[in-house]
């Protein structure tokens, strides 16, 4: 409602108002999905992690293979995506 109010305010003043009543109201939620999109944009949140490399003894046989950790989309499983969608307020 208070939305409405701001819109009804700016438009009974001039459209520069109303613009920046309008952006006063949507640019939160811009920015939210903007760093939710870069996120997911990313392509290295779709690469494994390194964790640990190739371990050899002394004979030059491998005695453990290296160890990834699963991707950050993997593990972020949406969240970003439902926290950019959720309106504060």
């Amino acid at each position: 409602m208070e939305e409405l109010e701001i819109v009804n305010a700016a438009l009974r003043n001039d459209k520069g108002v109303l613009w920046l009543a309008i952006e006063d109201i949507y640019l939160p939620d811009i920015k939210r999905y903007k760093q939710a999109l870069e996120f997911y944009a990313d392509e290295d949140n779709y690469k494994e992690k390194l964790i640990n490399e190739n371990v050899y003894n002394e004979d030059g046989i491998c005695t453990a293979d290296d160890e990834y950790a699963p991707p950050f989309v993997y593990l972020d499983g949406g969240e970003k995506a439902r926290k950019a969608l959720e309106r504060e307020g």
